[in-house]
C-alpha cells in the first residue's frame, strides 16, 4: 500500500483546490485579471472588456494539465487571440494579501 508523506498529501489537497478554484466550482474563490492583460485584448472600457475577460477565464477553465505534471496545478498559459496568457492560482492562500495590493494599485501603477 502507498502512503503519503504529509508534503505530499498537503500538495495533493493543493492541486485539488487550485482545480475547483481553476473550474469555477469554488464559490469563495476570487478571480483577477490585470488590467494590462485587458488593455491588450480591449482599447476601452465596458462590454468588450467584459467579453475579453470571461473568454479568458473560459480558456483558462478548459486548460489542461499534462498528465505527467507533478506541480500542484497553479501555474500555467492559455492561447487566446494568438496571446500566451499567464495564470497564476493561489487558492489555498487564505490571506491573499497580493491579491488585495492589485486591487488596490492606482491606474497610474497597475502597469509596473
Amino acid at each position: 500500500m502507498l502512503t503519503l508523506t504529509a508534503e505530499a498529501q498537503r500538495a495533493e489537497v493543493i492541486a485539488r483546490l487550485n482545480d475547483r478554484c481553476r473550474l469555477g466550482l469554488d464559490r469563495t474563490g476570487r478571480a483577477v485579471i490585470t488590467r494590462t492583460c485587458l488593455a491588450t485584448f480591449s482599447e476601452e472600457q465596458g462590454p468588450t472588456r467584459i467579453v475579453a475577460q470571461a473568454e479568458i477565464l473560459a480558456a483558462i477553465r478548459k486548460h489542461r494539465f499534462p498528465e505527467d505534471d507533478a506541480s500542484p496545478g497553479d501555474r500555467g498559459h492559455v492561447e487566446y487571440r494568438g496571446t500566451k496568457v499567464y495564470f497564476a492560482i493561489d487558492a489555498y492562500d487564505l490571506d491573499p494579501v497580493y491579491a488585495r495590493k492589485i486591487l488596490r494599485t492606482p491606474a497610474s501603477h497597475a502597469a509596473s
